[in-house]
């Protein structure tokens, strides 16, 4: 939870004056304690000087017993040969002999052999207590006084406390004024940041805010008149964001890619179907919207049209078609009069496919209707036009009328089969049958035709394979592939339906012939309506090329897939699915 603005003046004040207080203290009391140290250290000098002098007169260690008579009773001398040695320590009864270790690396000895005098303050193991020394040296031995470090030591040279309380009394004081000045002055600060912090949530509480009292200050009325300002501009901004949400959302669920830019060319907004269809025409992947602009020569004619100075001013639509990969994309630019502008992208694949599709197939079905039309056509002129025709030549006319209107007939039929599997698949009613019996119904009904081409059929299919789905788009997969084997594999083959795999979803069938099969550059155009592999022998077999169309879109409505490879020894085989249950 942040703190108030005059809380934060209040402890950044405080900080900084405790902060002073505090080096203040300190150095004030490494001063005072200096200076104490520096009396002591005075006071234990001067006492050594009268030893070295008094041990200098006499020559004798002996004699320091009188000196130490007229020493403090607490302090401790001791008199040190320039080896290390101990000649003399008072702690020592008289006339025991002295038998200490070498003191000539205590740190105090070692500091005065270094620089004339030196202290520390440290445990001695020979009393058995911490003691305050001091050393110096005197040219051929050394003099170290010292003292207990004890609770009275200690005391005299700690700084005295008076100073102390004066600062933590004047601090006290100054955090007193400050707490004072900073809610005083902290007020209008405070009141204009709740005021920040409660418009910073998306949705701001204005009945909160009105609960704000800025001081009768200047600070105050600049703070009022800023919220007042923002409940305006607020009321705008929700207008705007409304309003912006709703284009978004238009653009986001439009189909379209949309890319709006600046005068300067740079991205103000896209759409994710923006970027899809770019990079779908580019040759590089792209997340630049820009590279519209720059970096590709597909939009080169857009881009000259946007560089013309008076764009912005008439004529300010631009649309093209772009061609890709087998896509085509509209484009559309539409200029502004600040010369920003919008680019839109629109895959209109299917679309122009289907206008091609449907375009080819009304050429398609054009040509095939032409040939028993025209025969057609012929045969009644002929008939018309020769009463004197003897019975049997009018019946030949007849006969051969006959087969023309059959075939017509049968091309109407398969072009309402494929129209009503593509666009109305709904309309096919669904029932439950047996694979192998609808199979056996196709043979028996084209037994005749079987029989004149001696053709064999060898089925391997189970009794008890059952299938949802419709009965007359499957019996017309098999009918139209024995059709087609009998028409283009020639006579005498041998046809194989095998059921080779079912699994819970799905049956699994190859149909084969030991035909010549079809050159593999034509494998994938076998199932396109009215394409063929040889165009005369097909128009002799009376097939209307929409067959094996037909089978694909049966097999599809099944929710199954079919291909086509030629076999190793020769002839066609088709592999397809068909879902077991149609949904």
């Amino acid at each position: 939870m942040s703190m108030k603005y005059k809380k934060k003046i209040f402890i950044y004040f405080s900080i900084v004056f405790a902060v002073f207080t505090i080096i203040v203290l300190m150095v004030e009391i490494n001063r005072e304690k200096g200076y104490k140290n520096e009396l002591l250290e005075s006071n234990m000098e001067n006492y050594s000087d009268v030893i070295a002098s008094y041990y200098r007169l006499h020559h004798s260690p002996d004699s320091l017993y009188h000196v130490a008579e007229l020493m403090p009773e607490s302090l401790r001398f001791t008199v040190i040969e320039e080896d290390g040695d101990v000649v003399f320590d008072n702690t020592l009864p008289p006339g025991e002999k002295v038998n200490l270790e070498t003191h000539l690396y205590r740190p105090e000895v070692s500091s005065a052999r270094l620089n004339g005098k030196g202290q520390s303050i440290r445990y001695s193991e020979t009393n058995r207590i911490d003691y305050y020394y001091y050393a110096e040296f005197y040219g051929s031995f050394f003099v170290r006084v010292a003292y207990p470090y004890d609770v009275k030591l200690q005391g005299v040279l700690k700084a005295d406390n008076y100073f102390i309380h004066f600062i933590l009394l004047l601090f006290f004081i100054t955090v007193a004024s400050l707490l004072y000045l900073s809610d005083k002055f902290g007020k209008a600060v405070s009141g204009l940041k709740d005021f920040l912090n409660s418009v910073s949530a998306e949705n701001p509480d204005f009945d909160k805010i009105d609960k704000i009292r800025f001081p009768d200050t200047e600070i105050g009325e600049i703070g009022s008149r800023i919220v007042e300002t923002y409940r305006l501009l607020d009321e705008k901004n929700k207008e705007i964001a409304l309003e912006r949400d709703k284009i978004t959302r238009h653009f986001n669920h439009l189909g379209e890619g949309i890319a709006i830019f600046s005068a300067e060319r740079r991205t103000i907004y896209f759409n994710t179907h923006f970027i899809q269809l770019l990079n779908m025409i580019l040759d590089e992947p792209t997340f630049r919207p820009e590279s519209v602009l720059v970096d590709a020569s597909e939009f080169s004619e857009m881009v000259d049209f946007l560089n013309r100075s008076d764009a912005g001013k008439s004529d300010n639509v631009w649309s093209g078609k772009i061609a890709k990969g087998g896509n085509y994309f509209h484009v559309k630019l539409v200029v502004f009069r600040d010369m920003s502008f919008e680019v839109s992208l629109d895959n209109i694949s299917n679309d122009e496919k289907n206008r091609l599709l449907k375009q080819e197939m009304t050429n398609n079905i054009a040509h095939e209707l032409r040939t028993p039309v025209t025969t057609i056509s012929g045969y009644v002129e002929t008939l018309l036009d020769n009463n004197g025709l003897d019975e049997e030549r009018k019946k030949y006319y007849l006969e051969r009328l006959g087969v023309q209107v059959g075939r017509l007939s049968d091309l109407i039929r398969d072009i309402a089969l494929i129209t009503k599997t593509e666009e109305a698949a709904s309309l096919f009613e669904l029932e439950s049958f047996n694979v192998r019996d609808t199979i056996e119904e196709l043979l028996e009904d084209m037994s005749m035709k079987i029989r004149e081409h001696s053709v064999k059929v060898n089925l391997n299919v189970g009794d008890n394979i059952m299938i949802v789905g419709n009965h007359t788009l499957f019996y017309s997969i098999f009918r139209n592939l024995v059709e087609n084997s009998i028409a283009y594999a020639g006579d005498s083959v041998v046809i194989t339906i095998d059921n080779y795999a079912n699994d819970d979803s799905y049956c699994y069938f190859k149909f084969g012939d030991n035909g010549p099969g079809v050159p593999d550059e034509h494998l994938s155009r076998l199932f396109d309506r009215f394409y063929r592999v040889d165009k005369g022998r097909s128009r002799k077999s009376g097939g209307t090329g929409l067959g094996l169309s037909i089978v694909k879109n049966a097999v599809k409505f099944h929710n199954g897939e079919i291909s086509v490879r030629n076999r190793a020894g020769g002839g066609l085989e088709f592999l397809f699915s068909i879902k077991r249950t149609k949904i």
